[in-house]
């Protein structure tokens, strides 16, 4: 590939040489992997250098804009060029800008990292390295199209199951046969268990996907709490204790968080004895409204702690457990996804302590 060092006479131009040179040479690494990489001006957007990977796509074009090289149909810079947001008070921002987009020339995806940095005459430029994760795309939307096949195919005989169920229920009721109607209620017992199973696989899948879209509003995420155990507490049949240290006003998505203190107080449900005691307290402090909720259950082996939030993952003695062992694992992603975290603390035989805090509202 013919580069132009400029006149090698002036001052610096040896140093600007070597600077190039150097710069190409770390490119081969990019070469070997088959990853793009390429810089350009971030005013003119002429592309100033590309590897030899990109050459072989786009061909030696060196001298044009990017936008006409690496796009189709562009006449102008492209709506989502990064220059404005690797660029603060005129320096490089510390910051990379990554982003994922579908190239129009070549119809590839790509995972892009972009960086201003410093070009050997002292001017800053944009690189960018790009990643082909078309093969990831395609199994991702593979998955996706086939999760939500499975679960329509799944959930229309579950309906027909679950309503045939409730009417047998219902005449056998009138009918006064009593004793008839308990294999009833373990048909809806167990479609209501397949209808959550296929809702935490969906809801993985998107999170995983990142097509969750956050429905945030400002609420008070002690009475949000209220309002859930009170409801868990009377279907289950089970005492739960709150406390509270005060409001803990959130900018969360509700139903979203409701979703992951019904996994959290159903686990402690499902792991400890019929008659124990759940606790649930929150308290908030300038930067973090925390939720615990904890039990006094069979607790969780050192080993197995640190995997309670991996997906499917069931703790040791749990075989009778039902569901999938994808609650906790979408409890952590919908908290990740509002910038909160998630851990938990247990001893075997100790009970366990699930905690979560999300960012105070501003």
């Amino acid at each position: 590939m013919a580069m132009d060092y400029g006149d090698q006479s002036a001052p610096g131009g040896a140093a600007a040489r070597a600077g190039l040179e150097q710069f190409a040479a770390v490119s081969s690494i990019f070469d070997a992997a088959e990853i793009v990489l390429y810089v350009a001006d971030m005013e003119t957007h002429e592309l100033l250098f590309l590897n030899a990977h990109a050459e072989r796509l786009w061909g030696p074009m060196v001298g044009k804009p990017c936008y006409k090289v690496l796009q189709v149909g562009q006449s102008g810079p492209c709506e989502f060029c990064t220059n404005s947001r690797l660029i603060e008070n005129g320096r490089a921002a510390a910051p990379p800008v990554v982003w994922e987009f579908q190239n129009t020339a070549n119809k590839r995806w790509y995972l892009c990292i972009d960086k201003a940095i410093p070009w050997s005459d002292g001017r800053l430029v944009r690189m960018e390295v790009a990643i082909d994760i078309t093969e990831r795309k395609s199994h991702e939307y593979f998955r996706e199209q086939y999760i939500g096949l499975i679960s329509h195919d799944l959930r229309n005989p579950l309906a027909t199951v679950d309503a045939s169920a409730s009417l047998l229920k219902l005449l056998l009721g009138r009918a006064d046969f009593a004793a008839a109607a308990a294999p009833v209620d373990t048909i809806l017992r167990n479609t209501q268990r397949m209808a959550e199973m296929i809702d935490d696989l969906l809801e993985t899948t998107r999170l995983e996907s990142g097509q969750l879209q956050l429905h945030k509003s400002s609420f008070d995420l002690a009475q949000l709490a209220v309002t859930t155990i009170g409801e868990l507490g009377a279907a289950a049949s089970r005492p739960i204790r709150f406390e509270a240290s005060g409001p803990a006003p959130v900018l969360a998505d509700a139903a979203r968080i409701e979703r992951v203190l019904e996994n959290l107080v159903g686990n402690a449900f499902r792991y400890s004895p019929p008659d124990a005691q759940v606790t649930v307290q929150i308290e908030a402090n300038e930067s973090e409204a925390i939720v615990t909720v904890s039990d006094c259950g069979i607790g969780i082996p050192a080993d197995d702690l640190p995997k309670v939030f991996h997906r499917f993952y069931r703790a040791t003695g749990s075989h009778s457990a039902s569901g999938l062992g994808l609650g906790l694992y979408n409890s952590r992603l919908i908290v990740e996804h509002h910038g909160g975290r998630i851990w938990a603390e247990s001893a075997p035989g100790a009970g366990s302590a699930f905690r979560f805090a999300l960012p105070i509202a501003p």
